[in-house]
């Protein structure tokens, strides 16, 4: 008599396929990104933006800015008087650094350059006594503040 041995069915257990463990590994982060206590749209940033979202201007904070700029802000505050023939000028933003506003959106103020800086030194040894001063300090009619150190080749935004 032949006896037959029947035959066992192996159990398998299924593997999981590629997307299925790639799901499970995104579902593990997001799980832990959210328990650590951020949300996924907020940026992880140390500190505060170094670009001005309006104008695409770096920043510069008022703390950054020489003596005679911060002088000239407190002039501003409080409606002058200036020291500088032309101070409170329509600024026209040829340059186009600017935000594009209407015409006399802005306005500008010299910086008087300190009185041991090169450029007054030179003038008062030839006797020009010219003392045009680079530096400028732009002011919008929304109280945004820019702030130039070299006529306008660069400009940045003043953080307050």
């Amino acid at each position: 008599m032949v006896y037959r041995i029947p035959k066992v069915e192996e159990h398998r257990r299924p593997h999981p396929t590629g997307l299925a463990a790639m799901v499970a590994v995104v579902a593990l982060a997001v799980g832990i990104w959210l328990l650590a206590g951020r949300d996924p749209g907020t940026s992880t940033g140390a500190g505060p933006e170094t670009t001005d979202p309006a104008s695409g201007l770096p920043y510069v904070d008022l703390d950054r800015l020489p003596d005679e700029a911060i002088d000239t802000l407190r002039l501003i505050d409080a409606g002058g008087p200036y020291p500088t023939p032309g101070d409170g000028r329509t600024y026209r933003n040829l340059e186009g650094l600017l935000p594009l506003e209407v015409e006399g959106y802005y306005s500008e103020y010299a910086v008087p350059l300190p009185a041991d800086s090169p450029e007054v030194t030179a003038d008062a040894a030839d006797g020009t006594a010219d003392g045009a001063s680079p530096r400028r300090i732009v002011v919008g009619e929304g109280g945004e503040e820019y702030w130039t150190p070299d006529g306008f080749e660069s400009l940045a935004r003043i953080r307050t």
